[in-house]
């Protein structure tokens, strides 16, 4: 039976590539709060107050960085220092005009993680959760008679792809700077890809799984996609899952696997 490439698209506003975004470090000034406590989980909290529409963060090592939104009105954001362990940069900037930005604050710090996977473990813009979420609940749940990695990742994905459906009106309303709500979205049943993957990271990693949420393409899918990679501890690899694509398959009764083959999916960025 063929079954037609299902059109997905990703809001992606959240991240902007370096060359359409110029800064200048004139007037530079304190502003900006950088929480460093959860250095030991791979991130950094920043929070600032502005009246200024669109403020961004820059996260910096070596030669590689990565641009993220940053709300406006004081309430702290995690990110992640994904980039391995050394030296960061950490920047946030103002918009000054058009794609012009000035810098507001900037930190150093230094990531020493005795497992960088570890940071694929934590609450971060993307991927946002805490103990008291009801998707988090929903795991704990889905769990609390399983003792090993593989089980509880089966019983997770299973629900997901058997409650979560794609949610096609949505992409119409969405704004670019759009972030997931993985608690939204179990309540609704409905979602893209960027949700389905959120909530599949939280629900995994609020187990002790490293999970990544990656974007990119897929020869599945047409449009920018998401979906997750998942650490195999005892492999010591990562699976590339998807979702988004399974629950439409399921729905539309077609054979599907979990795992899926590294060559159908092309990597452009992960959290």
């Amino acid at each position: 039976m063929h079954i037609r490439k299902v059109l997905l698209t990703l809001v992606v506003g959240a991240v902007f590539l370096l060359n359409t975004l110029s800064a200048t470090a004139e007037g530079l000034s304190a502003g900006a709060a950088f929480d460093t406590s959860g250095l030991d989980a791979g991130t950094v909290g920043i929070s600032y107050t502005s009246n200024v529409e669109k403020i961004k963060v820059i996260i910096e090592k070596n030669s590689k960085r990565l641009i993220y939104n940053l709300n406006n009105d004081g309430i702290e954001e995690n990110f992640p220092l994904q980039m391995g362990n050394g030296e960061y940069k950490i920047s946030v900037l103002e918009n000054t005009g058009g794609n012009k930005y000035r810098y507001i604050s900037t930190e150093n710090v230094k990531l020493n993680l005795s497992d960088v996977n570890d940071v694929y473990l934590a609450s971060v813009q993307f991927v946002n959760w805490d103990d008291e979420s009801s998707a988090i609940k929903k795991a704990k749940e889905l769990t609390k008679d399983l003792t090993n990695d593989e089980d509880k990742l089966k019983a997770i994905y299973s629900y997901i792809v058997s409650n979560i459906k794609y949610d096609f009106a949505k992409l119409g309303t969405l704004k670019s700077d759009y972030l997931p709500d993985i608690d939204s979205t179990l309540k609704s049943g409905k979602g893209i890809c960027y949700d389905y993957a959120s909530i599949m990271a939280a629900m995994l990693r609020s187990t002790g799984i490293p999970t990544k949420l990656v974007k990119g393409y897929s020869t599945n899918v047409k449009g920018y996609h998401a979906w997750n990679e998942v650490y195999n501890k005892e492999t010591k690899s990562w699976i590339t899952i998807d979702t988004t694509y399974d629950s439409q398959m399921k729905a539309a009764k077609v054979k599907y696997t979990m795992e899926k083959e590294d060559g159908q999916y092309t990597k452009v960025s992960e959290y």
